[in-house]
């Protein structure tokens, strides 16, 4: 039971702080890095100092290590996740013992990918277990339904996001003359956000559509289609755009006995999108 606990507090801690990164602009900036990365960071190695003292003393809980090596050596794709992010963190080290052109700039590069590998580690582990999947599960809904929310509220006047829409008379960065950036306050990023949490919704109808479930579950699973497709169109951002249909095409491929029935269940909410976004643009 304390092993649950534990795992419910972590889970809780890591939907806190994607929460707090949406709401400071992606920890866009030193102050957010400094202080969100290098914060979890610090409580992520004292609970490990922790749960050292406690087996020393024979006082551990069983499953409530974080990370541990079992873990990273049982586990194939957790080390090519953790290799991959390693391998940048190191090239930055090497990069920041030469002569960098910023060296706060790297250290700020470190920290951050650091935390990129912490962060990857606890969710992984979290999400081995049932309620630690659940909880996972509903903080990236909630996450998906305040970004997309408060983005298209702020569209329609109901919500005063500062920098959240982006201007410009450049027809070559905006056909329409805005795009919208969300709290992410950049448009780019929020396309391609939108454009996961879009990818995520798809692949999710097939089992739905499968099982043959209720209405209303059905309805539920396709309704995000609508905000999330409309938010990524209201980004006008081609490169995101670019990587949703390659996204999709692959999806596809994979998934072609399933490629009719979604195609007919996400059409609706996908063509009702497209025409809200010729309104709103």
């Amino acid at each position: 039971m304390a092993w649950r606990t534990l795992h419910r507090n972590w889970g809780m801690m890591l939907i806190a702080l994607v929460f707090v990164a949406g709401i400071r602009s992606g920890m866009f900036f030193d102050g957010d890095i400094y202080g969100i990365g290098a914060g979890f960071g610090m409580l992520l190695l004292l609970r490990m100092a922790a749960k050292r003292q406690d087996g020393i003393q024979g006082r551990g809980i069983p499953g409530a290590g974080m990370i541990s090596s079992g873990l990273v050596n049982s586990d194939k794709g957790l080390r090519v996740v953790l290799g991959c992010i390693c391998g940048m963190i190191l090239m930055y080290v090497l990069h920041g013992v030469g002569q960098p052109l910023s060296l706060e700039g790297t250290m700020n590069e470190i920290i951050l990918w650091g935390s990129y590998a912490c962060f990857t580690a606890v969710a992984w582990r979290i999400s081995r277990t049932g309620d630690g999947l659940r909880l996972m599960q509903i903080g990236w809904h909630l996450l998906g339904a305040v970004l997309c929310g408060s983005a298209l509220l702020a569209v329609y006047g109901l919500l005063e996001l500062p920098y959240g829409i982006y201007h410009t008379a450049d027809a070559d960065i905006s056909a329409s003359g805005a795009r919208l950036g969300g709290l992410l306050q950049y448009p780019n990023t929020f396309g391609a956000v939108m454009a996961a949490f879009l990818l995520e919704r798809l692949f999710a109808l097939p089992p739905v559509l499968r099982t043959r479930t209720g209405t209303l579950r059905a309805a539920a699973a396709l309704l995000p289609l609508l905000p999330y497709t409309a938010a990524l169109l209201l980004t006008e951002s081609r490169g995101a755009w670019l990587a949703a249909a390659l996204a999709c095409a692959a999806g596809f491929a994979k998934e072609r006995r399933a490629f009719a029935p979604l195609l007919l269940a996400a059409a609706a909410p996908l063509a009702s999108a497209a025409l809200l976004y010729r309104q709103l643009a």
